[in-house]
């Protein structure tokens, strides 16, 4: 009788032999992805250094220098090697898949279950040996081409990024999701009886709940009126539901590789490997407690285990109800009945599809018609659930004692505020921690719930109106992201306390997070000043200095100012822009938190209330706030836009026209014109940066209008460029205007 050991062995060379296919195409996709891309990465570097090497020789600058080059090219070796390149992970991920139901694929085969079950070894090792197998088949040819790769990039000398760290980092990640989506191949393999079934299963396990958190998502935004985003606990299921996705999307920086080793991993770390370990030990686990358990008659079957059919087409259909649901309700926009037509559809048609296949018998698609019925009553009652909030989404306020800290931005302060790096984000948001900031937060929350539903669309035309994005950290943990539409009366109460409230200010707005060192030398940083009431290149709208005790006087003169006029901002034009830049590093980049919390800032506006900082940049910089001149305008241009013929416009609904609308161009060159129509003239930039109770003319129904300006720069030739200005409220000049278009306007 054959020893167990050389039964052992012979099973092993038997798989791999068998399997010779997968090995061979491991190969052919590794060299296609990993070291083929290295030599021509190698050619646009050379060729480049020869076009560099010409273009010197014969006196031309180029655009590149031998440095950038070479950095360059590193940057691209790093993204094939590193953990970041995604092609070759899905190159992985189809490997792992393949070799799974290849390696567990006897399963399907009466006669190879019979020879492989009559083998001198219990269930277990017989498991054991053919995971091994897939796993010897792909893993060393894996290794052998990625270090062959590596030597090849060193030898090229382009391999400087790729430090130790980077390297296991890559290697381990690599070999770690392919063990994890290999581990789910081959669960979907025990499972069915089928090949054809096993890959259909296998697609569906990778990428059916991704699909599904996202369609949730979109009902989500269409039914409830504060929804504000994916949470973190659905990016994770998202994302961690599927093996495959989770390793395209899992990348080299901290916070994208893992959301299981939050905050601890950094390039190199391996805290990128608690996803797959433990993902592949619980699957790999019920792998071997139902290939154990298997029955040998089960091949040729649609599923092994019986009591799986009915839990997996419950889903399937609830998926592909709301799917078709989704579709319907796109194509046919508006029409309600069409999205629960659909939903029963879908519902119908994969539940007899899934019939046929558990049966391979088209007679059977309904055999089971009393549970479609009730899956059609289920999902019918989930949509009315939803639709409906049920579960109190939109009327949900933590409790004042459960909330640890809370983060809120307001849309129609946002310019002024120029939030600071990351506020736009959910996750990112600065937390206020302070008991008088969460209590004006909730009391803000709480009356925005409290006048829900009145519907946003149907507001009063005099009316401001603003989104508000809250997001609550509560004390066990939890993250809460809301987002409310309200109108005038918070704005002008509750809401302004909280933004004029210094811990809001510091929190939040992006100067106040500048920090200038006392270490800084002339040159290091660069501050800009632009009169932002006259555009670019006209007389005196712009001053610069590099001197650090400048920079700093003036950075920390405005940072007390906007604290101390925070409430006065709101009802002001700004007459100057700030812009600070940090040159120490290219492009502002890669500078550590001690140096500088910010390295680019741009469009820092200066209110008129700013006196300190106003009268500063006055004696430092010799630029103060000037209105625009009629002698820099050459001309002003009117267009006005009208209604077309016959079409009328619906003042009661508020409908905008739907009709072609006629335009008529007026030029002005007079003088005495150009300097009434300039007067009281506002630019683009103060407009877009006004406070937000700073109210702007506008003409009375049908008939709506620009007025740009053309100008001269300072050495007095004529630009090409217009810009639109707008006036104040009450400071358009309508007799003139009606002069020259001919037309009974009327301002708003």
């Amino acid at each position: 009788m054959t020893s167990k050991n050389l039964s052992y062995k012979t099973l092993v060379r038997r798989n791999l032999s068998r399997s010779l296919w997968v090995s061979a195409l491991t190969l052919l996709s590794t060299l296609s992805a990993l070291l083929l891309p290295l030599f021509a990465v190698q050619q646009d570097y050379q060729r480049e250094m020869e076009n560099y090497t010409q273009n010197v020789a014969n006196g031309v600058s180029y655009h590149q220098t031998p440095e950038k080059i070479l950095h360059h090219a590193q940057e691209k070796i790093y993204s094939l090697l590193s953990f970041d390149n995604i092609p070759f992970k899905i190159i992985f991920v189809i490997l792992a898949l393949l070799c799974g139901i290849a390696m567990f694929r006897y399963l399907h085969d009466r006669q190879q279950v019979d020879f492989f079950h009559a083998l001198p070894m219990n269930r277990g090792r017989l498991f054991v040996l053919n995971y091994v197998s897939g796993l010897l088949a792909v893993l060393p040819l894996f290794l052998i081409v990625y270090f062959i790769s590596l030597g090849t990039a060193a030898a090229m000398g382009l391999s400087s990024l790729l430090t130790c760290g980077v390297i296991l980092q890559s290697v381990l990640g690599h070999i770690s999701f392919f063990i994890l989506n290999y581990t789910v191949a081959v669960l979907c393999t025990v499972l069915t009886g089928n090949t054809i079934i096993t890959v259909l299963l296998a697609i569906w396990v990778e990428f059916s709940v991704p699909l599904f958190m996202l369609m949730h998502q979109i009902w989500q935004e269409q039914y409830y009126m504060t929804y504000a985003g994916i949470t973190s606990t659905q990016l994770a299921v998202t994302l961690g539901g599927s093996p495959a996705v989770k390793y395209c999307m899992s990348t080299s920086t901290a916070q994208d590789i893992s959301y299981m080793a939050d905050g601890a991993v950094t390039a190199g770390g391996m805290g990128a490997l608690l996803y797959p370990v433990i993902g592949t030990l619980i699957v790999l686990a019920l792998s071997y407690v139902l290939f154990v358990r298997r029955k040998s008659e089960c091949s040729g079957v649609a599923l092994a285990f019986s009591k799986t059919a009915v839990p997996l087409q419950v889903y399937m259909c609830l998926f592909m109800g709301e799917a078709i649901a989704l579709l319907f309700q796109g194509i046919f926009s508006g029409q309600e009945g069409w999205k629960w037509f659909g939903l029963i559809l879908g519902i119908v048609l994969c539940h007899a599809v899934v019939e046929i296949i558990y049966e391979f018998d088209f007679k059977a698609m309904f055999h089971h018609w009393k549970q479609m019925i009730v899956l059609c009553v289920l999902a019918a009652g989930i949509m009315f659930g939803i639709q409906t909030d049920v579960l109190g989404f939109d009327s949900y306020v933590p409790k004042e004692s459960d909330i640890a800290g809370v983060g809120l931005r307001s849309s129609s302060d946002e310019r002024y505020y120029g939030y600071y790096t990351g506020v736009s984000d959910p996750e990112r948001y600065v937390m206020l921690t302070d008991p008088e900031s969460i209590r004006r937060v909730h009391e803000i929350a709480s009356y925005l719930v409290s006048n829900l539903r009145e519907d946003p669309v149907e507001h009063r035309e005099d009316e401001l109106y603003t989104g508000i994005w809250i997001q609550y950290e509560l004390k066990n943990g939890k993250r809460i992201y809301r987002r409310y539409e309200t109108g005038t009366a918070i704005l002008e109460g509750k809401l302004d306390e909280l933004l004029t409230q210094e811990t809001y200010l510091k929190a939040y707005m992006k100067l106040q997070h500048l920090n200038v060192p006392e270490n800084v030398k002339d040159g290091d940083l660069e501050l800009a000043v632009y009169n932002s009431m006259l555009p670019e290149r006209t007389l005196h709208d712009v001053s610069l200095t590099e001197k650090a005790d400048e920079i700093r006087m003036i950075v920390e003169s405005l940072k007390a100012e906007q604290i101390q006029n925070a409430r006065a901002h709101m009802n002001e034009i700004p007459v100057l822009e700030m812009r600070v830049k940090d040159n120490r590093e290219e492009g502002g980049r890669d500078l550590s938190p001690e140096t500088m919390s910010i390295t680019r800032l741009d469009e820092i506006m200066i209110y008129p209330s700013d006196q300190k900082t106003i009268a500063l940049i006055e004696e430092r910089l010799k630029i103060a706030p000037a209105p625009l001149k009629a002698e820099s305008v050459t001309e002003v241009r009117i267009n006005l836009y009208e209604p077309a013929s016959g079409d009328e416009m619906d003042t009661e609904n508020g409908v905008p026209y739907t009709a072609e609308r006629s335009e008529e161009h007026f030029i002005i060159q007079d003088e005495a014109q150009i300097r009434a129509l300039v007067e009281d003239a506002c630019v683009d930039n103060q407009v877009y940066y006004s406070g937000k109770y700073v109210e702007w003319d506008g003409l009375a129904k049908p008939y709506s209008m620009d007025i740009t300006v053309r100008y001269q720069y300072v050495d007095g030739t004529k630009s090409d460029n217009y810009v639109h200005v707008n006036y104040p409220k009450g400071k358009t000049p309508i007799e003139l205007l009606r002069k020259v278009t001919g037309k009974p306007l009327a301002l708003q």
